[in-house]
């Protein structure tokens, strides 16, 4: 009973000095201890200043927030989705189309045969981007690891003069 720290800190009462997160609430109907929400994703300072006017924010308070992405990032992200998407998965929403379908070979030896496979799909895959000006070049490598393989791909977005690079590891041996 007393290795569950559930019951451990609603046996004894609450601290002065202890901080409003470890405090049992008084009524005893809340979730205890507390759930916190998005600890794994990073925040940053959304904007300027808030002028108070909305938000619930005090003048001068910045406001943490996601960033949303934008241009060439969007795009980048939109690929990698696109890729570690299995081609089918969005089905149900509309999207058949969607995804690659070179995880059909996970299971499959690590050969010439199957790497030139997983860029065909690669390329079929990319082919419905219309985020994607051009492909400038694909490779699909052996890794050092027999059943991994690493995908580069030089991309030219909409937009954008500047190619973009992605080197992404795939494991025909499953989820790397």
């Amino acid at each position: 009973m007393l290795n569950d720290p559930k019951k451990v800190c609603r046996a004894l009462p609450p601290l002065a000095s202890c901080s409003p997160a470890c405090r049992r609430p008084a009524g005893g109907t809340e979730r205890w201890p507390p759930r916190r929400r998005h600890e794994d994703l990073d925040l940053t300072t959304a904007g300027a200043a808030s002028t108070g006017s909305s938000g619930g924010l005090a003048p001068g308070q910045v406001a943490e927030d996601l960033l949303a992405t934008g241009a060439v990032d969007n795009a980048t992200q939109a690929v990698i989705h696109r890729i570690k998407t299995v081609q089918g998965e969005l089905a149900d929403l509309g999207h058949p189309e969607y995804g690659s379908r070179h995880h059909s070979l996970i299971g499959q030896p690590n050969n010439v045969r199957n790497r030139n496979l997983v860029k065909l799909y690669i390329l079929q895959a990319l082919a419905l981007e219309p985020r994607i000006r051009k492909i400038l070049s694909a490779s699909v490598v052996a890794d050092p690891q027999p059943d991994r393989v690493t995908i580069a791909l030089s991309l030219s977005f909409v937009g954008s003069t500047t190619p973009t690079n992605l080197v992404i590891p795939f494991s025909l041996a499953g989820p790397v």
